[in-house]
């Protein structure tokens, strides 16, 4: 049962890393390569320069 809390809190704290470093970006890996395949051309990945 303990591996289970382990395994959870090691996964939790991975989406938390890759959260906080794609917060930069527009939409999602996923949503950013689903809509490059449907308009059939590379969308801007990067939100503005402020």
């Amino acid at each position: 049962m303990t591996a289970a809390y382990w395994t959870a809190g090691a996964i939790l704290a991975a989406q938390w890393l890759f959260c906080t470093l794609w917060s930069r970006y527009r939409q999602g890996p996923a949503e950013w390569l689903w809509r490059w395949a449907t308009w059939a051309h590379r969308p801007p990945l990067r939100l503005p320069a402020p």
